[in-house]
């Protein structure tokens, strides 16, 4: 029997790659049903019960701000077997952007004095430099020679019915 968590996830990763280019993110609680293979798939409302569907509607919300910031999205979940880039993308001015999402729900009042930027570790820093060179190093045509590239983190605070974000460039 086929889990509906693994159908959601897989049809969820097909909507974006067939029917979203990567300029556009999937619209934050908007329901979509579309029929693909035979199964109906939807995304509705993220209810935020567990860390990657956090995870999920942060990067959702990261890509609308930076777009909204004048950011030419150009991939999102870059992976390799030694690290993963959450968002890359061209800034306003033509610097290619490896973006670090980092989310955090703030409903509990126990943990509203943590911030999200608190989760990112040096060890999980490394691993984003080391990809974000291997990438850049693959496309140089990315790379501008004057402002090369940098490393940029964006993080998100949940609430029940707002958000907020903190972009902090070049870390």
């Amino acid at each position: 029997m086929f889990h509906a968590q693994n159908l959601y996830s897989v049809c969820r990763e097909t909507i974006y790659k067939r029917l979203f280019n990567t300029e556009k993110c999937l619209p934050v609680n908007t329901f979509v049903k579309i029929s693909l293979a035979g199964y109906n798939c939807f995304t509705a409302n993220i209810s935020m019960n567990n860390k990657s569907e956090i995870g999920m509607r942060g990067e959702e919300l990261a890509c609308q701000y930076l777009i909204k910031e004048g950011y030419r999205i150009l991939l999102r979940n870059y992976r390799q077997k030694w690290g993963e880039i959450d968002i890359i993308a061209k800034d306003p001015g033509g610097v290619l952007v490896f973006v670090e999402v980092k989310a955090m729900r703030q409903s509990n009042p126990a943990i509203a004095a943590l911030s999200p930027e608190e989760n990112l570790t040096s060890a999980k820093l490394k691993k984003l430099q080391k990809t974000a060179q291997m990438f850049a190093g693959k496309h140089f045509d990315l790379v501008d020679e004057q402002s090369g590239w940098r490393i940029d983190l964006v993080a998100i605070c949940l609430s029940a019915n707002n958000w907020t974000v903190r972009h902090y460039k070049n870390i």
